[in-house]
């Protein structure tokens, strides 16, 4: 299905989506046009830092989606339906963080969003490592796995779009 999405994609891309940007606004494509702009971009902190932190926290994400069931089903012993249940809600709760930073940004403005948002991870992730650490046998129950992950991922779910808009408004020469 993927791929027949993605096929769609392209040729509706090549065949019936016309360029939106003026001409006079549009950059040269060639091979050295293209390279000269990564190296420009490659040697601009202002570009470079959030881009660096968003791959660390990407990465971080990605352990979660290839660990997460492991951990929670072989060391916290719960059912594939109780599992199923923690994936979905902690998803719904990144798409609904992504949904509230569309809905402040504007208001509030996104490197506060942004600070927010690692602050909120920050605390999901501390807290999810207390409950690890103190309780018996490093198992802590349900609940207390389960609230530090959706903060944790809800923080994730306000990042990415934080991130975003702070690499896109980078200006560079």
């Amino acid at each position: 299905f993927l791929g027949v999405v993605g096929v769609a994609m392209t040729m509706l891309g090549f065949l019936g989506i016309p360029e939106t940007l003026p001409a006079e606004r549009r950059q040269a494509s060639g091979l050295r046009e293209v390279t000269d702009r990564m190296r420009d971009l490659l040697t601009d902190r202002v570009f470079l830092a959030p881009v660096v932190v968003q791959c660390l926290v990407v990465a971080g994400f990605f352990v979660y989606i290839g660990g997460s069931s492991i951990v929670l089903q072989t060391q916290v012993g719960i059912s594939e339906r109780e599992y199923t249940a923690l994936f979905a809600s902690n998803a719904l709760v990144m798409v609904l963080a992504s949904l509230t930073f569309r809905l402040l940004v504007v208001r509030a403005g996104a490197a506060v969003l942004r600070r927010v948002a690692m602050t909120a991870a920050m605390l999901g992730a501390v807290t999810l490592l207390a409950a690890c650490l103190l309780a018996p046998d490093h198992v802590p129950p349900l609940p207390l796995l389960w609230a530090p992950l959706a903060v944790m991922l809800g923080g994730l779910g306000m990042f990415l779009p934080a991130s975003t808009a702070i690499t896109q408004a980078a200006e560079h020469d």
